[in-house]
């Protein structure tokens, strides 16, 4: 159950902004990782497997925003 107390709500702020400095990060490296793969691709079918092995990934509004340029 969740506690609902002061001393919880900030237990549950903390765990939270944990959550999502740890989902950060990972997107971080996932668009870095997405960017190498594009830049490496030498023609439109490449870049087109690229996207159909990440498609999942590409829902994400961050990595979404950082691989519109391609």
């Amino acid at each position: 159950m969740l506690d609902t107390s002061a001393e919880g709500q900030e237990q549950w702020d903390a765990a939270k902004k944990a959550y999502e400095l740890a989902t950060a990060k990972i997107e971080l490296q996932l668009t870095q990782m997405l960017k190498q793969k594009l830049a490496k691709a030498a023609n439109a079918n490449e870049m087109f497997q690229v996207f159909a092995d990440y498609n999942q990934l590409l829902m994400r509004p961050k990595i979404k925003g950082t691989i519109a340029q391609y």
